[in-house]
């Protein structure tokens, strides 16, 4: 090819074709990170609600101690019944919290494993890339015929097989 007419050449560089992930990484870091914060104040919250209705018990408790003898059975009951449906919501809100990080933990797990399948996946695009248009008009072939090698040119000739001897 003499002339470079009809041919355009493309360098497409690897960082115009990678996508820069900085901002989509750091803004599912943060959404992890709120995720998980969450799942800490969740769980604060339950031993917080614990640690004042066990204090707001013992006040009645002393409360009750107060009350004159007809009273105390009555109350004494009530009191059993709101600490056992007190327990009862504890184990619910932490068999709730049990099962947010559970799902968590397994999107987590799939994100991870749905990576690091794509990292061991070829690159698509290589780091540079060249394009060629032919032009659609043939190339001319030289006007001299090219001469091919004959099957029956002899192996040594005459002169080389005596020297050997």
């Amino acid at each position: 090819m003499g002339s470079n007419q009809g041919v355009i050449h493309m360098a497409v560089k690897k960082e115009d074709v990678v996508n820069d992930n900085s901002k989509a990484k750091a803004r599912h870091a943060k959404i992890a990170k709120e995720k998980e914060d969450a799942e800490k104040m969740a769980k604060q919250k339950i031993e917080d609600d614990k640690w004042k209705a066990k204090r707001a018990e013992e006040r009645r408790r002393e409360e009750i101690k107060k009350l004159p003898k007809e009273q105390r059975a009555e109350a004494k009951a009530k009191l059993k019944e709101d600490i056992r449906k007190r327990k009862e919501s504890e184990k619910e809100q932490k068999a709730k919290l049990k099962e947010d990080i559970r799902k968590r933990k397994a999107e987590e797990k799939a994100a991870a494993s749905a990576t690091a399948a794509q990292s061991e996946k070829p690159a698509e695009a290589p780091a540079e890339e060249t394009v060629e248009q032919v032009p659609e008009t043939p190339v001319e072939q030289p006007e001299t015929p090219v001469e091919k090698p004959s099957e029956e040119a002899p192996a040594e000739s005459s002169d080389n097989a005596e020297k050997k001897e």
